[in-house]
């Protein structure tokens, strides 16, 4: 173990991470300037899962640096990956945001294709370089909104990776336009016939599932965080979702929370 490896935990050891870890039994150090010298002492190059995480992006808040250094970003998520994904699977990622999570893909995947697709152009970048650090195979990265409205959709981009999401109303002046794309356009253009769904995308997942039978046929497997969420009107509970999903012959395989493991 490096010097600076040691010294980031005696670091990271403050009052506050203690305290909340005797509370809830998670690390996580809320003091910005603590993790900041982390940070700088690790180059910005934070070890997760037995990974390297570039954290040096503006778009990566001190937030997201604590989550990833203790362990805990999407940890729900990476948990059911790691436990479900089989290395031959293609796998469509939507939601990717810095590429944490695709590079925990990319760790397991041997031969299958990697399609990862992110709404928010301020996140790309750094996507593309934990991809580029972690994974040893070709890979695609699209800068695209998943909806079956428009051409194109209002994004919302947000102080940081945590904050973006699809603004339907188009309310924030600072919004930016992002070309949309549906999951079987993704299918259909890189031959997926049988893929395994990851995604993440704040409640944006009721336009697949209101919309796109012919893709969700071709997907055997889903690891999803549910929202609860509004769209034409309607109010969608995460329980309504989970009945649209068992509707497409998916079973629920395991559940942590509002993330789920569903399989045909």
């Amino acid at each position: 173990m490096s010097l600076k490896t040691v010294a980031s935990k005696i670091l990271a050891n403050n009052p506050t991470s203690r305290i909340v870890f005797a509370l809830t039994g998670k690390r996580i150090s809320f003091n910005h300037l603590t993790i900041r010298f982390i940070a700088a002492l690790l180059r910005q190059r934070i070890p997760f899962h037995n990974l390297t995480i570039d954290v040096s992006d503006k778009m990566v808040s001190p937030l997201t640096k604590s989550l990833i250094y203790y362990g805990i970003y999407e940890m729900d998520e990476i948990k059911f990956v790691k436990k479900y994904l089989v290395e031959s699977e293609d796998v469509v990622e939507l939601g990717s945001s810095i590429g944490v999570t695709g590079s925990i893909i990319s760790s397991i995947q041997t031969t299958g294709k990697y399609i990862s697709v992110e709404a928010n152009p301020a996140l790309i970048n750094a996507n593309r370089n934990n991809i580029a650090l972690n994974r040893k195979t070709d890979y695609v990265l699209l800068n695209n909104a998943v909806d079956y409205s428009n051409k194109s959709i209002s994004f919302s981009n947000g102080e940081s990776s945590l904050s973006g999401r699809v603004d339907r109303n188009g309310s924030n002046a600072s919004n930016v336009s992002v070309e949309t794309i549906t999951l079987n356009e993704i299918c259909d253009t890189y031959n997926l016939d049988n893929f395994t769904l990851v995604s993440d995308i704040e409640g944006a997942e009721i336009t697949i599932l209101l919309n796109d039978k012919s893709a969700l046929n071709k997907c055997g497997k889903m690891i999803i965080e549910l929202h609860d969420t509004e769209y034409n009107g309607k109010i969608y509970l995460i329980q309504d979702m989970v009945s649209l999903i068992i509707n497409y012959n998916f079973n629920v395989l395991d559940q942590s929370g509002s993330v789920f493991v569903f399989q045909k």
